[in-house]
């Protein structure tokens, strides 16, 4: 076995006929080849020639050989690369779609870069007016400061001018209190004069018995009572306006059709008659006071000059709408009273009301002590009592409305001067109100 370069040597017969193949020699031309193979003599010259041109031949085979397998191998390697370049391709052809979104998203970036850019060049802007706003609150906080002070100043001004003012009110008060006091005692002389002139007017009655003829006193007693009433009552017009609290009650007993009779008891100087004349009724006034009557017959109210009770009396049944006395069951007996109630519920129209309005004992200041200043007052009548002699003489849906506190109670709660309970029982309301009503 001879081996060259690596490689095997095969049989003689294979040599000789694959290289007479590979000569193109066929049959016996094929002599030369073999005996060059066997070292035979005979024509060993021209063997030696053909064995020289089987080794190129062969050496060129193994090269084509070995240039046909680098060939495939080539030729793998190259199906390898294409297939990597078709796939470089795809991979390509994505690098190209986000390389175009990436574009696109960078194109975005410059359009919101520029916004931005806008935005910092306002904001540099804006910036520069926060700071003239920054000097311009800084010039305000200082023009508040100066006028503080000057504010200051001015106070101390106004309190030197306050305690002025304070001193010129109290004078001012103190003469407007001399001036009503004037006017009172002005209406008085005028009232006083006005009965004087009545009672002249009249012709004397001599045949009349000397134990009913009027005494001094009796001529006293009207012009008295009219004086203490202005003093302690309070004027005509704050009057007015503490009985505005009954016009709505008023309004209830409206009729639709014909003429709503409203009737006063006690009507004194009238207020209650001016305010229900405004509201368009017609009412009529019942009093003994010739002086105080013939003062609202001045304004043009009707009044009539009689007692109460005696006036109710001659009342048909059935036939007043509303019916209200004011300051007046406190002058009269118990006895009286239940009378004046009995009359004034059979004179009520179904539906027709009754109101009266007398001062609270229920406040100590007034059951103990102003109750008493008026020396023809006989005796207080607590709500409760008046509650019940109502429902007795048969009234329904009644009642009891307390009026015109008085301004020391708050005063003294707030100041936490008196506990409120105290400051009721001493400072509670003044006067109150029983409402009832006939039964249809």
């Amino acid at each position: 076995m001879n081996f060259e370069g690596g490689i095997r040597w095969p049989e003689e017969e294979d040599v000789v006929r694959n290289v007479a193949t590979l000569l193109r020699i066929e049959g016996d031309d094929s002599a030369p080849v073999r005996n060059a193979w066997s070292g035979h003599p005979k024509d060993f010259g021209a063997g030696k020639s053909m064995l020289k041109r089987f080794k190129a031949y062969f050496w060129a085979l193994r090269e084509l050989i070995r240039t046909s397998n680098l060939a495939k191998t080539l030729q793998g390697r190259v199906d390898m690369l294409q297939s990597s370049l078709r796939e470089a391709d795809t991979r390509t052809g994505n690098l190209d779609g986000r390389i175009e979104s990436q574009n696109a998203h960078i194109e975005s970036l410059g359009g919101r870069i520029e916004s931005l850019n806008a935005q910092i060049e306002s904001l540099g802007a804006a910036s520069n007016s926060i700071e003239a706003l920054r000097n311009w609150n800084r010039e305000i906080v200082s023009h508040l400061e100066r006028l503080d002070m000057r504010l200051d100043r001015l106070e101390g001004d106004i309190g030197n001018i306050s305690s002025r003012t304070d001193e010129a009110d109290s004078l001012r008060h103190r003469a407007m209190v001399d001036l009503a006091e004037v006017r009172r005692e002005a209406e008085l002389q005028r009232r006083a004069y006005s009965e004087l002139s009545l009672r002249l007017s009249r012709p004397p009655r001599s045949t009349e018995p000397d134990d009913v003829k009027l005494t001094g006193a009796e001529a006293f007693l009207p012009a008295f009572y009219t004086r203490f009433e202005d003093r302690f009552r309070g004027s005509r017009d704050e009057i007015k306006e503490r009985l505005k609290i009954y016009l709505p009650e008023l309004e209830r007993v409206r009729r639709r059709k014909g003429k709503t009779v409203v009737v006063d008891l006690g009507c004194g100087r009238g207020e209650w008659l001016e305010l229900a004349a405004e509201q368009g009724f017609e009412p009529i006034g019942v009093d003994t006071n010739e002086v105080q009557a013939e003062d609202a017959r001045g304004k043009g109210l009707t009044v009539e000059l009689d007692d109460a009770l005696s006036w109710l009396q001659k009342r048909e049944d059935s036939s007043i709408d509303f019916l209200t006395s004011m300051h007046m069951v406190e002058h009269m007996p118990f006895e009286v009273i239940v009378r004046l109630l009995q009359e004034a519920s059979r004179a009520l129209r179904p539906g027709g009301m009754l109101l009266l309005e007398t001062p609270n004992p229920e406040s100590l200041l007034i059951g103990a002590y102003k109750f008493h200043l008026d020396p023809t007052h006989n005796k207080p009548l607590p709500p409760e009592l008046m509650q019940v002699l109502l429902e007795t003489i048969g009234l329904s849906d009644i009642r009891v409305l307390r009026l015109h506190d008085d301004p020391r109670r708050a005063l003294m709660v707030a100041g936490q001067r008196l506990d409120s309970e105290v400051a009721e029982l001493l400072y509670g309301s003044r006067d109150y109100a029983i409402i009832g009503r006939r039964p249809t």
